[in-house]
C-alpha cells in the first residue's frame, strides 16, 4: 500500500472500525457520516471489500437457513394441534 493510501486509510478509517460498520450495515441504518466512511475506507481497502461481500454472503446464507427452520416449525406446530385434536375427539368417544 503506497504511503498516500495508508495516510488516508488511518485518516478515514480503520479496518477494525469498518469491519464494524460493515456488520452493523446488515442490522441497522448508517448515519451519514458512517456510510461516508465506509464508502471511502472501501474505495481505498480491498481487505474490508473482500470481508463485506463475505459477510453479506454469511447474512444471506444464515437468513434463509433460519427461514426454512421457521417454516419447518410451523409445520410441527400445525400437526401438534391436529394431533391435540384428535386426541381430545377419541377422549370424548
Amino acid at each position: 500500500m503506497s504511503t498516500l493510501k495508508k495516510i488516508l486509510h488511518v485518516l478515514i478509517l480503520p479496518c477494525s472500525k469498518a469491519t464494524f460498520l460493515i456488520e452493523k450495515r446488515m442490522h441497522s441504518p448508517l448515519t451519514f457520516s458512517e456510510k461516508t466512511q465506509l464508502n471511502a475506507h472501501l474505495f481505498l481497502c480491498k481487505w474490508c471489500m473482500v470481508y463485506e461481500k463475505k459477510a453479506q454472503f454469511i447474512h444471506v446464507a444464515l437468513r434463509n437457513m433460519i427461514r426454512k427452520k421457521e417454516s419447518e416449525a410451523a409445520i410441527y406446530t400445525i400437526d401438534n394441534k391436529q394431533l391435540k385434536e384428535e386426541v381430545l375427539k377419541k377422549i370424548k368417544k
